[in-house]
């Protein structure tokens, strides 16, 4: 028999009737089952979207939140990410349980969760233990559940155990065949979005949240920058991705007074500036609030080993857009170049090419608006309509 930290089989209390301690082994069983194969997961698997479309945890306003639909009516069901099936089995189910018990199960679902793997598991830990104590403290296995169960209330505190039973089973077999299938995909499985509907919905987000992004999903973005085309595979890059607070503070006014720079290189004051730039000057203002800010550096001087860094860039947003997290381009200017090379260590013989800040969208992804096709584009020979 398997054993697991939530509670063991040898030294825990169990109900005095034989048939009721039969079933409590066998569910302790399975729970031990299913914590052994959440043992190592990493936010990379726990956030996996091996399609598109699938009810996940995502950033909300107030924090991370869970898709739900409260009707629980629709055909065919979505496809569930790890994380949305624990979050069922914590708080939907275990969690929901407990509290239908002790008489004081809220009106409405508790859509709140996490966005990081190991404080799920956790938490769904916790709330297995606290059904499972309140399961041992039953004489009476055989007893109706009562009024306040809806639809179950003619059913035995038996039948329920064995519905509990039959989630940690179906659901843990599950999130089992997701970490198998996330491992068999090998490198890249964590951007199962298609490519078409990324690029087709890949908007520039210049207004982030301050939510914290998962290390995991940082890693899979900078992965995917350095597997761009490059001249002559010389990868003559180098990323450095900001997430300390101070830092972050320290380069936001440096920002500020280059993205002005530039105005002011243009002729424009703030007085003059058109409102097409609006987006722009409040990235300007809030780019300090970015969770976190990648500076895209070539190890050589000069515009070819700057232009070679461009399908790096587009890689690493394409890539986040896969993972709901989004970015703009932006650079520099000559003006602060000294003090931002030193903010950072960045020796003289680099560059920055672009600060790309990034995090969950205060708005959202596409559709873009972009002129036809026949507008832009010409075969053979330059054609274009006056």
């Amino acid at each position: 028999m398997r054993q697991t930290a939530v509670m063991t089989n040898k030294d825990s209390p169990r109900p005095t009737t034989s048939v009721a301690r039969v079933m409590l082994d066998s569910v302790d069983d399975m729970a031990a089952q299913l914590f052994d194969r959440l043992d190592g997961l990493s936010d990379a698997e726990y956030l996996w979207q091996p399609a598109a479309d699938v009810w996940t945890v995502r950033a909300g306003d107030d924090g991370p939140v869970v898709d739900f639909d409260p009707d629980r009516d629709i055909d065919p069901a979505p496809f569930t990410t790890i994380a949305w099936r624990l979050w069922h089995l914590a708080t939907d189910c275990f969690a929901g349980y407990t509290a239908n018990f002790a008489g004081t199960a809220a009106d409405e679902t508790d859509t709140s969760w996490t966005l990081d793997a190991g404080e799920a598991v956790e938490r769904l830990r916790s709330s297995w233990a606290e059904f499972r104590a309140t399961l041992v403290g039953f004489e009476d296995w055989f007893s109706e559940l009562g009024e306040n169960w809806g639809p179950w209330h003619r059913h035995c505190i038996a039948d329920f155990a064995m519905h509990a039973s039959n989630e940690l089973v179906h659901h843990g077999a599950e999130i089992a065949t997701l970490r198998d299938l996330y491992r068999a995909a090998g490198p890249g499985s964590g951007l199962a979005m298609p490519v078409g509907e990324a690029m087709y919905s890949l908007r520039a987000i210049r207004r982030l949240r301050t939510d914290p992004l998962p290390v995991a999903d940082i890693k899979i973005m900078l992965d995917a920058a350095i597997q761009a085309p490059n001249g002559g595979n010389l990868q003559l890059w180098h990323f450095i991705t900001v997430t300390d607070r101070d830092l972050i503070d320290r380069f936001a006014p440096l920002y500020h007074e280059a993205w002005w720079a530039k105005r002011a290189d243009s002729g424009y004051t703030p007085e003059t500036l058109p409102d097409s730039h609006a987006s722009a000057r409040r990235l300007a203002d809030e780019i300090g609030d970015a969770p976190a800010i990648v500076l895209f550096c070539s190890i050589a001087k000069g515009a070819a080993a700057a232009n070679a860094i461009i399908p790096a860039v587009q890689n690493l947003l394409l890539a986040g857009r896969a993972l709901g997290i989004g970015g703009t381009i932006t650079t520099l200017h000559p003006s602060v170049e000294d003090r931002v090379h030193e903010l950072f260590g960045i020796p003289d013989s680099a560059q920055v090419v672009y600060a790309v800040p990034i995090g969950y969208p205060r708005g959202r992804f596409g559709p873009v608006s972009r002129r036809p096709l026949a507008e832009v584009s010409s075969q053979n020979r330059w054609q274009r309509e006056a």
